[in-house]
């Protein structure tokens, strides 16, 4: 009923790379995010949902970093599990290479490891990703792949335009079945905050989107998507609010707590 590679995304998918688009000024911060439960199926006999979520996005001379820490509590009526998901990834400035390294657990026990990196021959080229946890493994990436920082820039590049949907094939080491196709769809520019308290000043006056992502395996045919995300995506990366919608039950994630990080001196 969990699937923790879906809760890992929804923080990845929030990031963007600059020099992948034109016009895109990404914030390096920190966030830590309260994650409740905001419907759920009424056969799905689960009960409460609370969480939390804390990220980090650097950046650097030679790229970007990102670090995240979930921690969930799902009660349902048959069992209390606690869910954690740990993720760090870095990704090059040009957008060709990355590393990924995942581990989750419930109640303490480790149940995925997966460590890896990957290379694209070039923008819209094809490449190829080289797992060395759970086993050694390595997948072909399709013409046009693009990294989770790198998608984002896209996504925000081409709703800059006036663009309302953009679909991309996105690779994020999440899982060892391969990339995702992503389409994105883009609603009306939200108001901008008006008093959005000291955490948020940054943010203050800047446009934002509300987009809602569905992931489609590429090797599926399937009509539904695996997962869906919705998010308000502001014009530096950062997303004020997201609902994660699983099979059985909607999360909702909410900033509590927001730090803008310096951005590097480079030559």
């Amino acid at each position: 009923m969990i699937s923790r590679r879906h809760i890992a995304a929804a923080a990845l998918a929030v990031l963007a790379v600059a020099p992948a688009s034109a016009g895109v000024d990404l914030l390096p911060h920190q966030a830590h995010y309260t994650l409740t439960l905001a419907s759920t199926k009424s056969s799905s006999g689960i009960l409460a949902v609370n969480g939390e979520m804390a990220v980090e996005y650097e950046e650097s001379c030679d790229g970007w970093t990102f670090a995240q820490r979930l921690v969930l509590d799902v009660d349902s009526a048959q069992s209390n599990v606690r869910i954690t998901s740990a993720v760090a990834t870095f990704e090059s400035r040009d957008g060709a290479s990355y590393r990924f390294a995942v581990r989750n657990t419930t109640d303490g026990q480790d149940t995925e490891q997966i460590e890896g990196a990957a290379k694209l021959s070039g923008r819209n080229g094809r490449g190829t990703a080289t797992f060395e946890k759970p086993e050694a493994k390595e997948i072909p990436l399709p013409p046009g792949t693009l990294f989770p920082m790198a998608h984002t820039a896209d996504v925000i590049a081409e709703i800059q335009k006036g663009t309302k949907i953009v679909a991309r094939k996105v690779f994020d080491g999440l899982t060892t079945d391969g990339g995702f196709l992503v389409n994105a769809v883009v609603g009306a520019p939200h108001a901008p905050f008006a008093s959005p308290g000291p955490d948020l000043k940054s943010l203050q006056g800047r446009p934002s989107w509300p987009v809602d992502l569905a992931f489609f395996p590429l090797d599926s045919n399937d009509a539904e998507p695996q997962h869906e995300i919705r998010m308000r995506l502001f014009d530096n990366g950062v997303s004020e609010d997201m609902m994660m919608s699983f099979s059985d039950f909607v999360v909702r994630g909410r900033i509590a707590k927001f730090t803008p990080l310096p951005k590097p001196s480079c030559r």
